[in-house]
């Protein structure tokens, strides 16, 4: 469980970049970005369309591109893409509504090559009716054991260690414990741990950081010891929610009042970078009738410290991000053109 709380009022240095257009993405919006050496991958976002593909792959030194994992129910297809990300020459994703994990082979997305639908290989959960739960947002530690946020559960911890592909909780990180009453408790898991943000230590994934959606708060979990530590700032903001009493389970409803906190980020072995919003969920709302687009990006090493601030000038509205290995350079998908940006990092 957290052993600390650790509050913070500001950053210790802000550093304005600025950003230059590298593409135009042709493939919806963009939830997500994935980079890998010269590879980088596009999680799309059709919004309410069955249409399209679900991922795309950049060659960042050719800008050749490769689309893959198509809206179906057929064995290399998919219906409700969750959480992806890559595991050693594997890139996996769940879809939470077949209940399946995908894999392919790295050099299988590369732009250029076409066998993909030949090598992908697919595992399907087979979780009994007794377990009242779905796997949230997480990352395989290998093929067989995914670490999660659990959905639609009263479990009293945070994160899950699951057996693939009976659903097994093996551990349970992360005691959250903020009401008693089993509504109100329901209320807060649901607003608070299922709408978070998942990130593993990219060399070592027994460290990972929870960032919350709807409090600038963020948690580092050591999964060996289970102890956690929460930073908490610069806004420290503490939403309240109204109460939709039309379903069977209450559940939090968002209201004129709510902020967005953190929408994204990315993690590198020394930092973790999280897109921070602050909008007020229901104002200026976008076409696809979502507020989550970011100004800034807040910086902070494995242990909490803060480390400072990015900011822009330029008319660019971020969700996605990706930082390379030496952390000189920073890509982003900009709402407002449709143009995976880029700029070099202090």
């Amino acid at each position: 469980m957290a052993k600390d709380v650790h509050v913070f009022s500001d950053f210790p240095v802000v550093d304005t970049v600025t950003f230059n257009n590298l593409f135009e993405h042709q493939y919806g919006g963009v939830d997500n970005l994935i980079l890998k050496d010269s590879l980088l991958i596009t999680f799309n976002n059709h919004g309410r369309s069955r249409k399209g593909y679900q991922f795309t792959s950049y060659n960042l030194l050719t800008f050749e591109n490769f689309s893959f994992f198509p809206f179906g129910k057929g064995p290399c297809e998919v219906l409700g893409a969750q959480t992806t990300g890559i595991l050693g020459n594997q890139f996996w994703m769940y879809d939470i509504t077949t209940k399946k994990f995908l894999f392919l082979k790295l050099k299988d997305i590369i732009p250029g090559e076409s066998g993909y639908k030949e090598n992908c290989v697919s595992l399907s959960i087979k979780k009994d009716k007794s377990k009242k739960f779905e796997l949230g947002k997480g990352f395989l530690i290998n093929d067989t054991t995914y670490v999660c946020t659990v959905i639609g559960s009263m479990l009293k911890n945070k994160l899950a260690k699951i057996t693939l592909p009976n659903c097994e909780i093996t551990k349970e990180y992360g005691n959250f414990n903020q009401d008693n009453d089993n509504k109100m408790f329901s209320l807060n898991r649901k607003a608070h741990i299922e709408r978070s943000f998942f990130f593993a230590k990219p060399d070592n994934n027994n460290v990972v950081a929870l960032a919350y959606f709807l409090t600038d708060k963020f948690e580092i979990f050591n999964l060996e010891n289970n102890e956690s530590s929460v930073f908490w700032g610069p806004h420290k903001i503490k939403n309240e929610f109204d109460v939709n009493k039309q379903t069977p389970n209450p559940y939090p409803q968002i209201n004129d009042k709510t902020q967005v906190t953190y929408v994204g980020g990315y993690a590198t072995k020394k930092h973790v970078y999280l897109i921070y919003s602050g909008n007020y969920f229901r104002k200026n709302l976008t076409p696809n009738g979502l507020n989550l687009a970011s100004k800034s990006i807040y910086v902070f090493d494995w242990t909490g410290k803060v480390i400072k601030k990015i900011v822009w000038k330029e008319d660019v509205s971020i969700r996605a991000i990706a930082i390379s290995e030496n952390e000189d350079t920073l890509y982003a998908f900009d709402e407002n053109s449709n143009y995976v940006v880029t700029s070099k990092l202090k």
